[in-house]
């Protein structure tokens, strides 16, 4: 019997500060979605960069650069970062201080390649929540709104690996991912709070370890882990009015 494999958005880098099992799982195996045909297929960020943008359109050195600033540092952090090697990606002749002229300094570059990153990505999950598919069954609804989160939480691993890297070095990279996720950290949780914050984390081990092992995740595939996750939810927060749509996701 053939599995599927989920993409695992792996990026190799040498000399990165994550904690050992990530830093293990970014380099693993890049696998390839194989999913349902209905499903829509993960894409990598790299790739979903290049889909999102306009037909005939050309980056301007600054976007060329930001982006090769932003796999940089998720790849070897802030400190292992070097300009040059930044310059060398683009294109730009190293060592000359080409990249200079466009941002004053490494710190700079970082909080712009942050930013940019976020904004990117905020566009991809509105344009593509847009196009979820409306459903009067709770249980497609839910499904599909799973489906997209684990998504979004693909779509973020640069940021995530950047986070695990330099968390304390730019304290508010942690409240842009979260807000750019639309995961409010709540002072009082409802149950409905709850079962969300639990099927969030559920998303993320999942993709983590599936990372981890180069395929899905004990070998369960996408479509039977999510729809069990749906069951699992469903137990506990019942078909109550918007029970279908995750308790952060109401608030849009």
């Amino acid at each position: 019997m053939t599995r599927d494999h989920v993409c695992t958005d792996g990026t190799r880098g040498a000399g990165a500060r994550a904690p050992a099992a990530y830093a293990g799982a970014v380099t693993a195996s890049q696998g390839t979605a194989n999913q349902e045909t209905s499903r829509p297929k993960a894409t990598s960020p790299k790739a979903a960069s290049r889909a999102t943008r306009p037909a005939g359109s050309r980056r301007t050195t600054r976007d060329r650069i930001l982006e090769a600033a932003m796999d940089v540092f998720a790849e070897v952090g802030f400190t292992g970062a070097t300009i040059s090697e930044v310059e060398r990606r683009v294109g730009l002749a190293v060592g000359t201080g080409s990249l200079y002229r466009h941002f004053p300094s490494k710190e700079a570059l970082l909080t712009a390649a942050v930013d940019r990153e976020v904004g990117r990505l905020r566009a991809e999950m509105a344009e593509r929540r847009a196009a979820i598919p409306p459903s009067t069954d709770a249980v497609e609804r839910r499904l599909h709104v799973y489906e997209q989160l684990l998504a979004d939480i693909r779509r973020f691993d640069r940021l995530f690996r950047l986070m695990l890297n330099e968390g304390d070095r730019v304290p508010e990279l942690r409240a842009a991912i979260w807000t750019a996720l639309q995961r409010p950290v709540l002072a009082e949780p409802r149950d409905e709070d709850v079962v969300d914050a639990i099927a969030v984390a559920a998303l993320g081990g999942y993709h983590l370890f599936s990372t981890m092992q180069g395929h899905p995740f004990n070998g369960v595939g996408q479509e039977q882990f999510l729809r069990t996750l749906v069951d699992l939810t469903r137990q506990r927060v019942p078909d109550a009015p918007h029970a279908a749509v995750p308790a952060a996701e109401r608030a849009e």
